[in-house]
């Protein structure tokens, strides 16, 4: 997971550097704001439904055990 992390901070860093370079592109700029924004959408949903199977596993293995 934390070369994902590390991969997605880097994706993202990059598209905030094309936005600062860009600058004078509006509607470029604001194509690729919508695609970051789509993007940190997704993952958050992605690191959600991570830690509810996580949480689910947990509850799983505590009651295997008792």
């Amino acid at each position: 997971m934390d070369v994902q992390v590390q991969r997605f901070d880097d994706l993202n860093d990059v598209g905030q550097e094309l936005v600062h370079l860009l600058d004078s592109q509006p509607e470029t700029v604001q194509r690729i704001n919508t695609q970051l924004t789509s993007l940190q959408d997704r993952w958050d949903a992605l690191v959600h439904q991570m830690e509810a199977k996580s949480k689910e596993v947990k509850h799983f293995k505590k009651n295997a055990t008792l």
